[in-house]
């Protein structure tokens, strides 16, 4: 395995990919690239996720701060906690994925099988957070029946409506995640058997 460096320090992977091709279909020089753009991807997502958090957590915390009614403070919390520990499992579910390979094959693999993992252990987190966010549906309806608000019959329908998309929406998007989640358990399977290969080799 060539131990020479080009200038932006990754491992010549014209090399890694020769000595491989006979041995492994997989593209060492492809999951070099893949590598750098998860790097940004998860920055980029894990960002937008704590911004929501944040903003999220300010909207119900607001609500607490009102004390407008009982149903408005108990959702206010909820959604609080929700936030907080959606902001929390953020990182939680992408911990050991964060950093850069080593300038050998080896070093590159094992991460990539570090944010494998984490991608299984983010689509398992989304699946319970999913679950546990068709709470706030009977909670908003609460809210909307507090009697602090005059209500007429037409509104209350377009709630329900309303109410009943959101719960479908949250189905939804849990059942929507088992592909990626089968995509990623082929992925681990595919690059646990070459880190095995390679940790023989050296």
């Amino acid at each position: 395995m060539s131990d020479r460096k080009n200038m932006s320090h990754q491992p010549e992977w014209d090399d890694l990919k020769t000595m491989w091709q006979d041995s492994t279909p997989v593209d060492m020089e492809k999951l070099a690239r893949n590598a750098r753009l998860v790097w940004w991807r998860m920055r980029l997502i894990a960002l937008v996720e704590i911004l929501f958090c944040i903003v999220g957590a300010a909207v119900f915390l607001y609500a607490i701060v009102e004390q407008q009614s009982l149903a408005r403070v108990v959702f206010g919390v909820f959604g609080v906690c929700f936030c907080v520990g959606g902001g929390y499992a953020c990182f939680w579910s992408r911990r050991g994925a964060w950093g850069h390979a080593e300038d050998d094959a080896l070093s590159l693999v094992r991460l990539q099988i570090k944010r494998a993992r984490a991608g299984i252990r983010y689509v398992k987190l989304n699946c319970w957070m999913g679950v546990a966010s068709i709470a706030i549906l009977p909670l908003a309806f609460w809210v909307m029946n507090d009697g602090t608000r005059n209500v007429g019959p037409d509104h209350m329908k377009e709630v329900h409506i309303t109410l009943a998309v959101a719960g479908l929406a949250i189905i939804a998007s849990v059942v929507a995640l088992w592909p990626y989640y089968r995509k990623k358990k082929r992925e681990l399977h595919e690059l646990e058997v070459l880190e095995h290969q390679l940790s023989e080799e050296d």
